[in-house]
């Protein structure tokens, strides 16, 4: 096809294991090989009829984005005790292959969204066979392309589009310093997200998703939250916020109940173990925002970005469909 990069969706991703396809080595069983020869992921594949198998490279991946109704992350240690009794016993080489995957994807966790994908990435054409789903290169700086508000694919290689596989938006494509903007949020949001979660793996051994709980119910009366505030303050769906917070229970940061107040209400209390947490990770993820974020900032930068932030944030919480966080103080005028 000529396409030197490219972004995978998966749909029905789990784990999304298969995001990492370029990641990994397959050889064919007429001897061709396919990816990373030096892989940990080594994968066998026969060839059936006698058409040609094509033997260009994988093309660049610069963005992986997968959608579940359930995902499951590979660093959470109930997740990864789950896939592994997917397999029969009687498996191992399936059951070593499957610790390989999952010790790849955690190197780099895709970006993995949650709920139907109809909704997530909206769009008839990203299912139909005359146009698969992909990412491509602006031809900038490798960044993947991005429409407002979800990641979906784009035929073209800016966002302005021709209008002839989909109806323009109401108010045009995005163009000029409107994508430039947008496209350098993309970029930052995405890979910084990594940078964080790697970092508080690393060296607190929680996730970025563990850190936006802990730090979300810090802020409330007695460490207290019903989910549903709780989903409100951290930006999540209800359904996400309640899978998560049971593995975490599992591990002490936090506990789950009935509310005192209202048996119907199910309530997240931040443990002492949770806070201790928290309050030791903070420092590392501290000194990786000033780094990573306000380092790369111009000198007089940080006042404005941050009064340009809080307006696209009212305007969010204006206009979006999360009630607004516990601790959102509009500013008057």
């Amino acid at each position: 096809m000529g396409v030197n990069a490219v972004g995978l969706i998966d749909v029905g991703c789990s784990a999304g294991l298969n995001l990492n396809v370029d990641r990994v080595g397959i050889t064919h069983s007429n001897g061709q090989s396919l990816g990373d020869p030096s892989s940990a992921v080594q994968l066998s594949s026969s060839i059936v009829g006698d058409r040609p198998i094509p033997t260009r490279a994988m093309p660049k991946v610069l963005a992986r984005v997968g959608v579940d109704l359930d995902r499951v992350d590979v660093t959470d240690a109930d997740d990864a005790r789950w896939l592994r009794t997917c397999l029969w016993p009687d498996q191992p080489e399936r059951a070593a292959r499957l610790e390989a995957e999952m010790a790849l994807a955690a190197t780099a966790p895709p970006l993995l969204l949650h709920g139907d994908a109809v909704e997530v990435v909206p769009g008839d054409h990203l299912l139909s066979a005359d146009q698969p789903p992909s990412l491509p290169s602006n031809g900038n700086d490798g960044a993947p392309q991005s429409c407002a508000r979800r990641p979906r694919a784009v035929s073209s290689g800016d966002m302005s589009r021709n209008g002839k596989t989909s109806p323009a938006p109401a108010g045009g494509w995005l163009e000029g310093d409107e994508q430039r903007a947008w496209l350098a949020y993309i970029r930052v949001q995405l890979r910084l997200a990594y940078e964080m979660n790697r970092q508080l793996l690393a060296c607190s051994g929680m996730s970025l998703p563990d850190y936006d709980v802990l730090t979300g119910l810090s802020v409330a009366e007695g460490g207290r939250m019903s989910i549903t505030v709780l989903a409100a303050q951290i930006g999540w769906e209800r359904s996400r916020v309640s899978h998560h917070v049971r593995r975490m229970s599992a591990r002490g940061l936090v506990t789950c109940g009935l509310s005192a107040a209202d048996r119907r209400v199910t309530e997240v209390t931040l443990t002492a173990r949770g806070r201790q947490a928290q309050q030791e990770a903070a420092a590392g993820h501290v000194d990786l925002v000033r780094r990573l974020f306000f380092g790369g900032l111009p000198e007089g930068h940080v006042g404005p970005l941050g009064e340009a932030l809080e307006s696209v944030y009212a305007n969010i919480i204006k206009q979006g469909s999360l009630p607004p966080p516990v601790d959102w103080h509009p500013a008057e005028g």
